[in-house]
Order: structure tokens, then C-alpha cells, then sequence
């Protein structure tokens, strides 16, 4: 299932690597060169997300390899994160695709893109405030002893061990310290918290004058805040939809330039060559790096168990790239 989830990954991350260099090449003077490809936010997100993928495919690669041939069996924080990273910009690049598919789509995904630009300064004065009643929490919480609960330590280390399935599980679990839950950080997720609706207040919270700000926080981020959010939200969604046909054109017919400059770019001198040149060494790189690794664990492995291992890897590149420019020139054709 890896190898197969692999192959697709590697194969879709270097066709549109492929298509963003022929775009970079298909320009013939620097005026278009510049206005369509240095002043659009669009490609610099692509491009990067793209190169994302392919490090976090051969970081992936790597990883595996370590664990079929060790009893490891964690995986490093680092990479979690890095796989977190490569799903959000792959959702956001996949969204940017999909509006050219259909054209309710299209208005609907114009119009959350909308809203979300729209939101930036009522963010920008949300995160104000949530720091103004951070602040004002822990100016008027004296007994913090009152926050902290370190009797539930053991209980949390067991369900850990369940849950988890980890062995070295126990060696992991921290205490918890009354130091850190009197932090700006502990209170700012408290405050959060309580603008979700999660309202504990009789948790070490029953000075009244604690409950007078909860009050003012009930009444200034719950009902004029969160109306606030709602109303900019839908004022937004009404715009781009009155004007979300008109952008579905649009973008249909970027998309039709963008298909004649890449036929002009693969059907003119030697352009393609040097963009399959780039791709292939680019999907070798990976290749490479299974070669190093390999080379590490020689001495544990069979002979023809490496050799069968680095020539599926170099088919399934080779497989991707001509894959990738059979299906550019079967789009340029006329």
C-alpha cells in the first residue's frame, strides 16, 4: 500500500514540478515573464508546495527504510510535522485545481478564499482581545496551587500506554508541574477554551471578581465577536457569488493559455529536453538517496534483495517522468 501510495505521490509531485518549469520556460520576453509569473502569488505557492512534497517523499523513504531494518518503531517528531505542513499545502494546492472543474465549485471555493481574506483584520483584533483577558486572568488569579491537579498523573500515564501501544511509553510521560500551568500560554488556551464554550468555572476560578471578567468576556467575544464573524462572513460568501461566474471564466481561460504555452514549449527547440533532463535528475535524487542508505546496511541485507530494491526504484522514476511528458505532449497536441 506504501509503495503504491509512493508511486502515485512521486509521479503527480513531478508532472506538476514538470509543468511549473515549462511555464518558467514558455515566456519569450521579460515583460510577460514577469507579469505572469513573478507578480503571481499562485506560482510561488505551487512551485513550493511541490518541493515540499518531494522532500517529504524522500525524508518518507528514508524513514521506512530505517524501520524495516531496525526494531524502531517511532517515528521522529520532525517528520510528524513535516507530513502535518505537506497536508495543509497540498489541501490548499488541490483546491486551487479544482476550481476550474465546475462552476459552482468554483464560486464556492472562490467564496471561503474571500472570507478568509476578509477575516484577516477581524483575526488581527481577536487575538488582541484574547490576550487582553489573558492578562486581566492572570492579574486576578492569585492561588494557582488551585489550577494545578497532580493527582491524575498516574491514571494519564496508563491511558497513555493504552492508547499509544508504545514500550518506551513510560520513559516519555513528564510530570506535570504547577510552574507550568501558571504560564501566558496555559491561560491564553484557557481563555480560547472559554470562547468555545468550554466554561469550567468552578475549577479554580471562584473569586468573583474573576467571574465579572468572565462575564465581560461572555458578553465581548461571545455575542458581539462571534456576530461580528458571522455577519463579515456572510457579507463575503454574497459578494463572490455575484461575482464567482465571472471569475470561473476567467480561470477557464488562464487555463487555456496555460495549455498553448506549454504546447508552444514543448513543441519548439530544445526545451523539453532540458526540462526532462531537470525532472529525471530530480526524481534520481531520491534514487540517490536509497543508494546511500543501502550502502549503510549492506552487511544486513542480501545482494539481490539491494539490487532488486534500486532497480524498482529506478523504473518507477523512470516510469514517472515519461509518464509525466507523455501526457504534456498528448496535451499540447493539437
Amino acid at each position: 500500500t506504501y509503495v503504491i501510495a509512493e508511486t502515485v505521490t512521486v509521479f503527480t509531485a513531478i508532472y506538476f514540478w514538470s509543468r511549473e518549469v515549462l511555464q518558467l520556460v514558455s515566456h519569450t520576453n521579460w515583460v510577460d515573464f514577469r507579469d505572469a509569473i513573478l507578480y503571481d502569488t499562485w506560482n510561488y505557492f505551487d512551485l513550493g508546495t511541490v518541493i515540499l512534497v518531494l522532500f517529504c517523499a524522500r525524508e518518507m523513504n528514508a524513514h521506512i527504510g530505517e524501520r524495516l531494518l531496525s526494531d524502531n518503531q517511532d517515528i521522529d517528531d520532525s517528520l510528524r510535522r513535516l507530513l502535518a505542513v505537506v497536508c495543509f499545502f497540498e489541501t490548499i494546492f488541490l483546491f486551487h485545481y479544482l476550481r476550474i472543474l465546475n462552476e459552482s465549485l468554483a464560486v464556492f471555493i472562490s467564496s471561503l478564499t474571500q472570507i478568509m481574506l476578509d477575516l484577516k483584520w477581524f483575526i488581527f483584533v481577536l487575538l488582541i482581545v484574547l490576550s487582553m483577558f489573558t492578562h486581566m486572568f492572570m492579574a486576578m488569579v492569585v492561588d494557582i496551587g488551585d489550577l494545578c491537579d497532580t493527582s491524575d498523573t498516574a491514571a494519564a500515564t496508563e491511558r497513555m500506554l493504552v492508547t499509544t501501544n508504545k514500550q518506551n511509553a513510560a520513559s516519555e510521560v513528564k510530570e506535570v508541574e504547577c510552574s507550568d500551568v501558571g504560564t501566558y500560554l496555559y491561560f491564553y488556551k484557557v481563555v480560547y477554551e472559554m470562547m468555545l464554550g468550554n466554561w469550567d468555572l468552578e475549577e479554580g476560578l471562584p473569586d468573583d471578581s474573576v467571574y465579572i471578567i468572565f462575564i465581560l468576556l461572555t458578553f465581548v467575544i461571545t455575542i458581539i465577536m462571534l456576530n461580528m464573524l458571522i455577519a463579515i462572513a456572510s457579507d463575503s460568501y454574497v459578494d463572490s457569488s455575484r461575482m464567482g461566474p465571472g471569475l470561473f471564466r476567467i480561470m477557464r481561460l488562464n487555463y487555456c493559455a496555460e495549455v498553448l504555452m506549454l504546447e508552444k514549449a514543448m513543441c519548439g527547440g530544445i526545451r523539453p529536453i532540458a526540462v526532462a533532463i531537470l525532472s529525471a535528475a530530480l526524481g534520481f535524487y531520491s534514487v540517490k538517496t536509497q543508494f546511500q542508505a543501502y550502502d549503510s546496511y549492506k552487511d544486513e541485507l542480501d545482494y539481490e534483495e539491494i539490487c532488486s530494491s534500486l532497480f524498482f526504484s529506478v523504473g518507477v522514476m523512470s516510469w514517472c517522468v515519461a509518464t509525466a511528458y507523455g501526457v504534456f505532449f498528448y496535451t499540447a497536441s493539437p
